[in-house]
Protein backbone atom coordinates (compact mmCIF):
# COMPACT_ATOMS: atom_id res chain seq x y z
CA UNK A 1 0.00 0.00 0.00
CA UNK A 2 1.61 3.32 -0.69
CA UNK A 3 1.28 6.39 1.30
CA UNK A 4 0.94 8.96 -2.22
CA UNK A 5 -1.96 10.87 -2.92
CA UNK A 6 -2.46 11.66 -6.66
CA UNK A 7 -4.72 14.58 -8.05
CA UNK A 8 -5.75 13.08 -11.43
CA UNK A 9 -8.20 16.59 -12.66
CA UNK A 10 -5.67 19.35 -14.22
CA UNK A 11 -7.77 22.29 -12.32
CA UNK A 12 -7.10 20.94 -8.95
CA UNK A 13 -3.37 20.19 -10.23
CA UNK A 14 -3.00 24.01 -11.47
CA UNK A 15 -4.07 25.68 -7.87
CA UNK A 16 -2.42 23.36 -6.08
CA UNK A 17 0.98 23.11 -7.70
CA UNK A 18 0.71 27.07 -8.41
CA UNK A 19 -0.18 29.86 -6.28
CA UNK A 20 -2.47 32.64 -8.42
CA UNK A 21 -0.70 35.76 -9.38
CA UNK A 22 -3.73 37.92 -8.00
CA UNK A 23 -3.00 36.38 -4.19
CA UNK A 24 0.49 37.34 -4.35
CA UNK A 25 -0.18 41.07 -5.89
CA UNK A 26 -3.19 41.70 -3.25
CA UNK A 27 -1.20 40.21 -0.63
CA UNK A 28 2.11 42.01 -0.84
CA UNK A 29 -0.50 45.40 -1.08
CA UNK A 30 -2.08 44.93 2.41
CA UNK A 31 1.20 44.09 3.51
CA UNK A 32 2.31 47.16 2.48
CA UNK A 33 -1.24 49.68 4.13
CA UNK A 34 -0.84 47.41 7.14
CA UNK A 35 3.18 48.72 7.88
CA UNK A 36 1.79 52.35 6.63
CA UNK A 37 -0.60 52.45 8.99
CA UNK A 38 1.75 51.05 11.38
CA UNK A 39 4.26 53.48 10.85
CA UNK A 40 1.85 56.34 10.81
CA UNK A 41 0.71 55.54 14.43
CA UNK A 42 3.92 55.08 16.14
CA UNK A 43 4.41 58.96 15.06
CA UNK A 44 1.18 60.05 16.29
CA UNK A 45 0.55 58.13 19.48
CA UNK A 46 1.98 59.37 22.43
CA UNK A 47 3.71 57.92 25.20
CA UNK A 48 3.85 59.39 28.56
CA UNK A 49 7.20 60.20 30.24
CA UNK A 50 6.08 60.31 34.10
CA UNK A 51 7.96 60.74 37.44
CA UNK A 52 6.74 59.76 40.25
CA UNK A 53 6.52 60.67 43.66
CA UNK A 54 4.88 60.41 47.04
CA UNK A 55 1.59 61.94 47.68
CA UNK A 56 -0.04 63.98 51.04
CA UNK A 57 -2.81 65.13 51.72
CA UNK A 58 -3.02 68.18 53.93
CA UNK A 59 -6.13 70.52 55.45
CA UNK A 60 -4.89 73.10 53.09
CA UNK A 61 -2.90 71.43 49.89
CA UNK A 62 -2.17 68.06 48.18
CA UNK A 63 1.76 67.98 48.11
CA UNK A 64 3.96 65.36 45.84
CA UNK A 65 7.51 64.82 47.02
CA UNK A 66 9.52 64.12 43.66
CA UNK A 67 12.93 62.52 44.04
CA UNK A 68 15.95 64.64 43.75
CA UNK A 69 17.24 63.02 40.52
CA UNK A 70 14.11 63.60 38.51
CA UNK A 71 12.56 67.36 40.49
CA UNK A 72 14.58 69.27 37.47
CA UNK A 73 12.03 67.91 35.14
CA UNK A 74 9.29 68.98 36.63
CA UNK A 75 7.19 72.09 35.84
CA UNK A 76 4.02 74.11 37.06
CA UNK A 77 0.98 73.34 35.27
CA UNK A 78 2.03 70.06 34.14
CA UNK A 79 -0.70 67.15 34.55
CA UNK A 80 -0.86 65.15 37.47
CA UNK A 81 -2.81 61.63 38.34
CA UNK A 82 -2.93 60.36 41.72
CA UNK A 83 -3.57 57.30 42.64
CA UNK A 84 -4.68 57.23 46.83
CA UNK A 85 -4.14 54.55 49.15
CA UNK A 86 -7.72 54.96 50.42
CA UNK A 87 -9.05 55.67 47.35
CA UNK A 88 -10.81 52.84 44.80
CA UNK A 89 -9.34 54.79 42.35
CA UNK A 90 -9.67 50.74 39.95
CA UNK A 91 -13.31 51.29 39.99
CA UNK A 92 -13.55 54.95 40.05
CA UNK A 93 -10.67 56.06 38.32
CA UNK A 94 -7.41 57.96 39.24
CA UNK A 95 -7.64 61.52 40.47
CA UNK A 96 -6.05 64.05 37.95
CA UNK A 97 -5.07 67.59 38.87
CA UNK A 98 -2.08 70.11 37.90
CA UNK A 99 1.09 70.95 39.59
CA UNK A 100 0.23 74.66 40.62
CA UNK A 101 3.83 75.42 42.70
CA UNK A 102 7.24 73.94 43.34
CA UNK A 103 9.31 74.34 46.63
CA UNK A 104 12.78 75.88 46.48
CA UNK A 105 13.61 74.60 49.39
CA UNK A 106 15.11 70.75 49.75
CA UNK A 107 12.38 68.82 51.82
CA UNK A 108 14.07 65.17 52.68
CA UNK A 109 17.11 63.21 51.41
CA UNK A 110 17.50 66.02 48.45
CA UNK A 111 14.08 65.83 47.12
CA UNK A 112 11.36 68.64 46.57
CA UNK A 113 7.53 69.18 47.57
CA UNK A 114 5.55 70.40 44.88
CA UNK A 115 1.86 71.68 45.69
CA UNK A 116 -1.00 70.46 43.35
CA UNK A 117 -4.59 71.17 42.49
CA UNK A 118 -7.51 68.80 41.36
CA UNK A 119 -9.22 69.41 37.99
CA UNK A 120 -12.94 69.01 39.86
CA UNK A 121 -14.58 68.29 35.50
CA UNK A 122 -12.53 65.31 35.11
CA UNK A 123 -12.82 63.58 38.97
CA UNK A 124 -15.88 61.81 40.38
CA UNK A 125 -14.40 63.00 43.62
CA UNK A 126 -13.86 66.38 45.01
CA UNK A 127 -10.91 68.01 47.45
CA UNK A 128 -13.35 68.47 49.81
CA UNK A 129 -13.84 65.06 49.80
CA UNK A 130 -9.66 64.11 50.25
CA UNK A 131 -9.15 63.14 54.13
CA UNK A 132 -5.93 65.28 55.89
CA UNK A 133 -3.52 62.39 56.07
CA UNK A 134 -4.28 60.27 52.91
CA UNK A 135 -1.32 59.19 51.09
CA UNK A 136 -0.83 57.81 47.51
CA UNK A 137 1.37 57.81 44.22
CA UNK A 138 1.61 60.53 42.28
CA UNK A 139 2.59 60.40 38.63
CA UNK A 140 3.37 63.47 37.30
CA UNK A 141 3.41 63.57 32.99
CA UNK A 142 6.66 65.73 32.02
CA UNK A 143 6.54 65.11 28.66
CA UNK A 144 4.67 62.89 25.92
CA UNK A 145 7.13 61.51 22.61
CA UNK A 146 5.72 59.25 20.27
CA UNK A 147 6.24 54.98 19.74
CA UNK A 148 8.37 55.47 17.13
CA UNK A 149 11.04 57.37 19.29
CA UNK A 150 10.75 54.90 22.58
CA UNK A 151 11.37 52.37 19.98
CA UNK A 152 14.15 53.27 18.75
CA UNK A 153 15.83 55.05 21.54
CA UNK A 154 19.43 53.13 22.49
CA UNK A 155 19.57 54.03 25.76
Amino acid sequence: MSNKIEIRKQKNQFVIGRIPSWIIRWGNAVILVVCMILLYMSFNLKFPVTVSGQVEITNDSIYIVIPGIKHDLVREGQEINLRMDDYPYMDYGILRGKISSLSDIEYKDNSIRASAFLLNDLNRIKRQDLIPGMHGVGDIIVDRTPIIYRILKTN
